[in-house]
């Protein structure tokens, strides 16, 4: 069987479109089951039964929704909702079957290997979200396990990738890092000491409370801890310290100027 697709005189193939065909009589044709302005479709072989549908891409029967099988001949159940992230409708128990990363009802939820825990939820593949309290690349470990409480934060500021942080008991946390938010914590048995935290949020948004190197300007005392850093990173920290150091100093200068002149 074939389809003319153009009243065209030719003498050879080449003359017509796509996979079209010289036929018989001089005019261009498609050959069985491709048919289309260029051949480029195919009809399926043998022809689809009532419950498929043809895919003219591929000349492939296809089952209709809700059924399934080699025939399509069981009828099954309808998914509930649409199935995401590449998921497909398993007709026969009405459940999504989920691609690789993904699962949940709709495989709305990504899969992290090994699993979340302590109720954090998987938000990319192998990276937990944390719930408040809890902290760790898999939320496995708990804020209260650390003893501390939370004070109010003052001032937050980021120049570049520093961060700084003032808080209520005047402390200044200092880290490099390219995205950081602060929170003032202080060991409860330690109330004469405050010892302020940050959660560095990573490009995965995983939360993880750590020790910070501390500067006390209200006595004029500072102290960087060993963190890592290089020589040339702890040197820059002091000189960043020194400076803070002596902008607040100056700026208590000036608070005590401007109360001599208000008692003038």
């Amino acid at each position: 069987m074939t389809q003319v697709i153009t009243v065209l005189t030719c003498t050879n193939s080449s003359q017509c479109n796509g996979s079209a065909v010289c036929g018989s009589g001089g005019v261009c044709v498609c050959e069985f089951p491709n048919f289309g302005a260029d051949c480029e479709l195919r009809n399926c072989s043998p022809p689809c039964n009532i419950n498929q549908t043809c895919n003219n891409q591929t000349g492939i029967c296809q089952c209709k929704v809700p059924f399934y099988g080699n025939n399509c001949e069981l009828r099954g159940s309808v998914c509930p909702a649409q199935c995401l992230n590449g998921g497909s409708c398993n007709f026969a128990d009405g459940t999504c079957l989920c691609a690789n990363s993904y699962h949940g009802d709709v495989c709305e939820l990504r899969v992290c290997i090994p699993a979340c825990k302590n109720g954090g939820v998987c938000i990319s593949p192998n990276h937990c979200k944390c719930v408040n309290g809890t902290y760790g690349v898999l939320c496995e470990e708990f804020l209260d396990d650390l003893n501390i409480t939370d004070f109010p934060l003052i001032f937050g500021v980021s120049i570049g990738l520093i961060v700084f942080c003032w808080c209520w008991v005047i402390y200044v946390i200092i880290i490099l890092t390219t995205e950081a938010f602060c929170i003032c914590r202080r060991r409860i048995n330690k109330k004469s000491t405050p010892q302020p935290h940050l959660s560095l949020r990573t490009q995965s948004s995983i939360r993880i409370p750590m020790h910070l190197p501390t500067v006390n300007l209200e006595a004029g005392t500072f102290d960087i801890q060993n963190l890592g850093m290089t020589d040339i990173e702890r040197r820059r920290s002091h000189l960043i310290i020194r400076i803070l150091d002596l902008l607040y100093h100056r700026s208590q200068d000036q608070k005590l100027n401007l109360k001599r002149l208000e008692r003038d």
